[in-house]
């Protein structure tokens, strides 16, 4: 009978495994629990045990749940304590799971083993969607919706005419706008779309919209309103004469 070698497990975690949707947010999610939500941690020879409140329940188990699919070769313990106690979470493993756990879980990375990884794409979103609505704004001071709104309201003349000085660049407001609400949307909506932004993004980036479309509707409206709500200036013609006003001596 020969002995039969048993090779130790390979300690390599697959990202891959956990679905794309839920990705980022696994990741984010592990890095609040272990580094800001846990109140006491245990070191143990291959691993760590984790002390958290009771209603952290949920947000443990959706994490316990996806990274068994990230790193199966790890052991999870969960525990609750009776009489409202505290929630343990144990991870173990073989040898050199510790350091990896240091590096996965305590650390800035998203997974450790997959270090340099890509910055979050839903920040990028983010900042376009931002960039959208201030560029909008600026479309609507550039197409004479802002200031008429200003003076509506009986806002100073000074502020008017700032905005109005905007008028020139109306054609690059639009331009920058709509190349950043194009890459925005299809972040969000486009295909093959793996990362699900914030609400407050979805809602910039629709304000955005909301605000560069009547800016440019407005724009192309303003002739015609303006023709019509203005009086007519009166004209003299070359006939018409106009008598001198004798001096008195």
């Amino acid at each position: 009978m020969t002995d039969r070698i048993v090779e130790p497990p390979v300690l390599a975690c697959i990202p891959a495994a956990i679905p794309a949707v839920r990705r980022n947010r696994h990741f984010r999610l592990g890095q609040e629990l272990f580094t800001r939500r846990a109140v006491e941690r245990r070191d143990l020879d291959e691993g760590y045990e984790f002390r958290f409140s009771r209603n952290q329940f949920e947000d443990v188990a959706h994490f316990v749940a996806d990274e068994c699919r990230c790193c199966p070769f790890l052991a999870f313990d969960l525990s609750i304590a009776p009489d409202s106690g505290p929630l343990w979470l144990r991870i173990t493993g073989p040898a050199g799971t510790r350091a990896l756990l240091d590096t996965e879980l305590l650390s800035a990375n998203e997974c450790g083993c997959k270090p340099g990884s890509p910055r979050d794409p839903t920040v990028t979103v983010g900042w376009a969607a931002a960039g959208a609505v201030v560029t909008s704004v600026g479309v609507c001071a550039a197409c004479c919706l802002l200031p008429a709104a200003l003076i509506a309201l009986g806002v100073g003349s000074s502020l008017v005419g700032t905005l109005d000085s905007l008028t020139p660049y109306r054609g690059w407001f639009v331009a920058v706008t709509g190349l950043l609400l194009g890459y925005g949307f299809r972040s969000v909506y486009g295909r093959g779309a793996r990362n699900r932004p914030r609400r407050s993004t979805t809602a910039a980036l629709w304000l955005a919209t909301a605000l560069a479309l009547s800016g440019i509707v407005y724009g192309l409206l303003e002739p015609h309103l303006s023709g019509h709500s203005l009086p007519p200036r009166p004209h003299l013609s070359s006939a018409q004469h106009v008598p001198p006003v004798p001096i008195p001596r």
